[in-house]
This record gives structure tokens, C-alpha cells and sequence, in this order.
């Protein structure tokens, strides 16, 4: 025992000396941080090879999209050889096909091996004649692809008419005598430059990324490289890339190489400082045992001093402040004194605080905790009314913490005089209900004032004998009605700067059929419920009231009965669409409704305009008019 205290005394002499104190700190220092700069390396390192592998993939995802394209357009064209469409119909069918498929560069046809058809024919009119089965660089890969009965992609090789290019080849088999006979072959072309393209490989480099992209042998595991052959990459993140009868290698690498060991290089530098200033800090505070208690006491005192300065404050400001347990007031400032008009010579300390609070107070909503015995509330903010010493009565905001004393847990209350502000409200509120009673009338007149202008054309109608005349006065009347609608249910509705669209498309709705007397059509709303405020409620239901209208009037011609459909709705946060369809006689075939001169067309032409919408047509099914536009 006494040997261990010995060793135990002599272990703190040792560590006493400041220069072994601060080694054995920087050692440690340099031991934890040196471990973080590792850490550091291989979070680094991980997070750019799984970038780097990430962008290696989506290419090999669109190297894929490609292939899947060559052997699709083969399936297709060995389909249509087998329906007899093929070669009948190559000129027709062949550009559709290329077409159809973006990274394909050429379509071509054997009978037996020999090339026949190629499209495009400028382009590729070397090759007719081409033997497949007779040249010795494609023969095997061929009778592979007979043999197999089954697509195979061959190169990248040189093309005939010219170009380094990938080529899909399948067999097609016809039955003749009852046995299935070999024909010929379906080929795709895709050129080097097409796939590096279609590929986006070329943009890597915008990006900081070089790639190499390889022919990969499956038999003998050779490489052959077809695109950047002499790039040499620096630990390459590779991927595989399966096409029939082969493999392809991408491999991806940055361009200016891994960046972990340079990234990692401001984390050496600083642990290597931080084990210095450790070790130096340490070699200091153990050296200076008489500085570090100098200090100490140096803080000490200044703590005392800003305690001082905290009491200062708290007795200078203006807020009213008071500390209290159990409702009872430990300490008050001379602004508590000044709201409640106490003189400066009376004892508040040990009153309760419930003294000064109104039994009614005007903050009564929900239910809330009461400090015990000092009628506030434990809550950050409220407001309640005081009674002061000359009986007025003040409102106060209050915010109650918890704070702690040397003694135990305290209340400490923040407040100030908001009895003019409350006043300012109340005037406001007054004045902000008086506009809102000015508003509605407002809508209310202009709703009347429509409906006059409304009767007062309804009484020149009586008197117009002209039948296109009166028609366009019984549009007008529709549409002044259809404005009309729009100030009713401003005036109607709780939020005087929007309506609800939909409750609004079904008055709409019901007015038109009743004022053209269609009651055997069905007339259908389909709307959410979204608010609209004027400037775009009134040019939108216009929109809709020509749509319907012209639906109701126009689409059904002498038919006895018919659907009409108004749909209104949200496409996105940003995007709402209205849309009016039918399932009429439609359009008459090659009508164009954006160069009609109809009154109704040219409204719907201009109202869409002005809340920055789009109009389309669908004649497909009956007539089907749809308005998107941003809300």
C-alpha cells in the first residue's frame, strides 16, 4: 500500500514539471485529433467515390436506355417482317421506326446476310450489297446470332458507309413448308457519337468528370476502349454496362483527381496546431499555478461587479419588474411603484400580488394555471387589468418566468402599461368594421346597379324584332348577370376580397339554363372548393358563362338531350384549370376556334389573355374547352 502511494506521489511530482505535463498533453492531442483527420479522410474519400458512383450509374442507366432502344426497334422490325410488312412497306415503316426511337442513327434489312434496304438511304447507301456472312471480321458474331436465335450487339466497328458505330443484328425466321427458314436480318445502327451523346458522357467534363468506355470480351475478358481509348484515369470508379452477347465497362474518374488527401490537409495542419497550443497551454497553467488563482479571483470579482450592474439595471429600467414566490412579492423596482402609483416610503415586500389584480379581468379565454396565490398566470405573455392606488384601472402585459434563487425556485413578472394601446385597438377595430360595412354596400350597390343595367336591356329586348339582334341582347343580359353574381357573393360572403369559385359556378350554372330554357340537357359542376378574389373571379366566370353558354346553345344541335360538364380545379400549389365539355355534335371538321370571330370566342380569347392563361380545344370527344392559369 505504501509502495502504490508512493508511486501515486511521485506520478504527480512527475506530472508537476510543466515541460512533461505539456508533452504528454500534445502527445494526446495529436493522438485524438490525428484520429479525427483520419475519420475526416475516409468520410471524404467515401463521400466523392459515392458521387463519383453515382454519376457513373446514371450514365450507364442512359447507356442502357439506348441499348434497350436498339433491341426494341429490332423486335419491332422483326415483328413487322413476320406480318408481311416488311419489306413491302420499308420506305413507310423504317422512318417511323427510326423516329421513334431518339438514339438511333440508322435501319437497315438483310435478305439472307446481304444488306437490301437502309434508311436513311443517303446516308447509308454504301451498304447495300454489303455480305454480312461474308466478311470475316462480322461472320462469327453473325451465325452466333443465327445460331442463337437471338439479338446481338457487334462492334463498335468501322461501317461500311463510313464510322465507328455499335450494330444490333437479329435473326429473323420464317416458317416455309412447315420448318421455320432463316430470312434474313434486322439491323440498328448506333453511332459512336450518337451514344456518347445520347449518353450526355461528353457534359461529365463540364461537371469534373472524365470516363472511359470500354468493349468488355466475355470469353476472353479482354477490353477493347471505343470512346476516349488513350484517357488515362486515376482509380476510376468502374460500372457495368450488359448488352446481349457482351459487356460494356464505364469507368468515371475526376478529373483533377481525389481531392480527400487535399481536403484532409487543413485538418492535419490544425490538429497538429491544437496539439501545440494544448501542449503549450498546458506547459503555461501548470507553470503558473499562482497566475491561474490571481485569475480566479479576478473573475470572481468581476462577477460580483456585473451582479451589481444587474441590480443597477433591474432598478433603472422601465419595465415594471417584481420577483415573487407563492404570490408573494420578495422584491419590486421603482417602476412596479410608478404603474401602480405607490409612494416610494411604502413596504411592498411580503404582499400578495393578488392585491393589485381586478377580481374581473378581461383576459378570460381557455384554461389556464395560476401561480399559487398570486392570481397571474404561468404563462410567457397575457394580459390582465390592475387596480391602482387612485383606482383606476390599467391593462398590463405580463410575462411570468421561473427563475432560481440561492434559496430556491422564484417568479419573476415583466410588466408595462398597454392601457393606450388597448384603447388604439378598440378604436381600429371600430373603424376597420365600419369599412367593412362601407365595402359590402359597395358590392351590394354595384350588384343592383348590374341588375338595373340587366332590366333595362331585358325591356329594349321586348321591343327588337331582329332575331340576331336579340340573341346578342340576351348574351349581354347573360353576361352582365354572370358580373353580377360575383359583387352578390362578395356581398354575402364573410371575406369581402374573395368568393367561393365553386359556389359561384353552380348560381352560374343554374341562370344559364334557365334563361335558354334548356332543361333537358344535364348541366354538371364539378368544382373544388377554392376562394377567388375578384380580379380574376369576374374575368374567369365570364370565361365560363361564353363556354357554357355557347355549350347549352351551339353543341347539341336538335338533339332532345345531352351532358354539359364544368370542372374547376387545382392542378398545383401554383396552377388551377377550368374546363367546360360536351359530348355534342363538336366543331365542324378543320374549324380552328382561335381564328373564329364569334363574339362568345373572341371574349374567351381575350379574357384568358388577361389573367395570363391558356386556352386549348379538344374536338376529339364532343367539344372540350380547358382555361389553365396561374392562382
Amino acid at each position: 500500500m505504501t509502495s502504490s502511494r508512493q508511486l501515486f506521489v511521485g506520478l504527480l511530482k512527475v506530472l508537476s514539471v510543466p515541460l512533461v505535463a505539456g508533452g504528454i498533453a500534445a502527445g494526446l492531442l495529436l493522438l485524438a485529433t490525428g484520429l479525427v483527420s483520419y475519420w475526416v479522410y475516409t468520410v471524404s474519400l467515401h463521400d466523392e467515390v459515392q458521387e463519383t458512383a453515382n454519376v457513373a450509374s446514371d450514365a450507364r442507366d442512359r447507356l442502357k436506355t439506348a441499348v434497350m432502344h436498339g433491341l426494341s426497334a429490332t423486335q419491332t422490325i422483326g415483328l413487322c417482317v413476320e406480318q408481311g410488312i416488311l419489306p413491302r412497306d420499308f420506305d413507310s415503316v423504317a422512318p417511323k421506326i427510326a423516329h421513334a426511337y431518339n438514339s438511333i442513327d440508322a435501319v437497315e434489312l438483310t435478305l439472307g446476310g446481304i444488306v437490301t434496304y437502309v434508311y436513311p438511304y443517303e446516308e447509308n447507301k454504301k451498304a447495300i450489297g454489303f455480305d454480312i456472312l461474308g466478311d470475316s471480321l462480322q461472320r462469327d458474331e453473325a451465325l452466333l446470332a443465327i445460331q442463337n436465335r437471338s439479338l446481338i450487339f457487334a462492334g463498335p466497328l468501322e461501317l461500311v458507309q463510313g464510322g465507328l458505330a455499335v450494330v444490333g443484328r437479329g435473326p429473323v425466321f420464317l416458317k416455309k413448308d412447315g420448318k421455320e427458314v432463316f430470312w434474313g436480318f434486322t439491323i440498328v445502327i448506333i453511332r459512336v457519337p450518337t451514344l456518347v451523346s445520347y449518353a450526355r458522357l461528353g457534359e461529365l467534363a463540364s461537371h469534373g468528370y472524365a470516363c472511359r468506355l470500354s468493349k468488355r470480351n466475355v470469353q476472353t475478358g479482354m477490353e477493347i476502349p471505343f470512346f476516349n481509348r488513350g484517357l488515362r484515369l486515376d482509380n476510376p470508379v468502374a460500372v457495368e454496362v450488359a448488352v446481349p452477347n457482351g459487356q460494356w465497362l464505364l469507368e468515371v474518374a475526376p478529373t483533377n483527381g481525389w481531392q480527400a488527401r487535399e481536403k484532409t490537409v487543413p485538418t492535419v495542419l490544425l490538429s497538429v496546431l491544437l496539439s501545440i497550443l494544448g501542449g503549450a497551454f498546458v506547459w503555461y497553467m501548470v507553470r503558473q499555478p499562482r497566475l491561474l488563482k490571481v485569475l480566479v479571483e479576478k473573475r470572481a470579482s468581476e462577477l460580483l461587479e456585473s451582479e451589481r450592474r444587474f441590480a443597477a439595471l433591474i432598478e433603472a429600467a422601465p419595465m415594471a419588474i417584481t420577483i415573487m414566490r407563492e404570490g408573494k412579492i420578495l422584491y419590486g423596482n421603482p417602476a412596479l411603484r410608478h404603474l401602480l402609483l405607490l409612494p416610494s416610503d411604502q413596504v411592498i415586500d411580503r404582499h400578495d400580488m393578488a392585491e393589485f389584480i381586478t377580481p374581473q379581468h378581461e383576459d378570460q379565454e381557455g384554461d389556464r394555471v395560476l401561480l399559487p396565490g398570486s392570481g397571474m398566470f404561468a404563462l410567457p405573455d397575457t394580459e390582465m387589468v390592475f387596480e391602482r392606488r387612485d383606482k383606476e384601472r390599467i391593462h398590463v402585459a405580463v410575462t411570468v418566468a421561473t427563475m432560481g434563487l440561492p434559496d430556491g425556485q422564484a417568479q419573476v413578472a415583466f410588466m408595462r402599461d398597454i392601457t393606450e394601446r388597448k384603447l388604439a385597438e378598440r378604436r381600429i377595430n371600430n373603424s376597420l368594421k365600419e369599412k367593412e360595412l362601407l365595402l359590402k354596400e359597395i358590392h351590394h350597390r354595384v350588384k343592383n346597379n348590374l341588375q338595373v343595367i340587366s332590366s333595362l336591356l331585358g325591356m329594349q329586348l321586348q321591343q327588337v324584332t331582329d332575331g340576331q339582334a336579340r340573341e346578342a341582347y340576351a348574351d349581354s343580359i347573360r353576361r352582365i348577370r354572370s358580373m353580377a353574381l360575383v359583387h352578390e357573393n362578395l356581398y354575402r360572403s364573410n371575406d369581402l376580397a374573395q368568393i367561393d369559385f365553386n359556389e359561384y359556378l353552380n348560381s352560374v350554372a343554374k341562370e344559364l339554363r334557365r334563361s335558354l330554357h334548356r332543361d333537358n340537357i344535364r348541366l354538371e359542376v364539378e368544382a373544388e372548393t377554392i376562394l377567388l378574389g375578384i380580379d380574376v373571379a369576374v374575368p374567369c366566370g365570364l370565361i365560363a358563362n361564353e363556354l357554357v353558354s355557347n355549350a347549352l346553345k351551339h353543341a347539341f344541335g336538335q338533339r332532345a338531350e345531352g351532358n354539359v360538364v364544368v370542372s374547376f380545379q387545382r392542378v398545383n400549389p401554383a396552377t388551377l384549370k377550368l374546363e367546360v365539355r360536351d359530348d355534342g355534335i363538336g366543331f365542324p371538321r378543320g374549324s380552328d376556334y382561335r381564328t373564329m370571330t364569334s363574339m362568345g370566342l373572341s371574349i374567351v380569347r381575350t379574357l384568358t389573355e388577361q389573367i395570363s392563361g391558356i386556352l386549348q380545344m379538344d374536338p376529339s370527344e364532343g367539344t372540350r374547352f380547358t382555361v389553365v392559369f396561374p392562382g
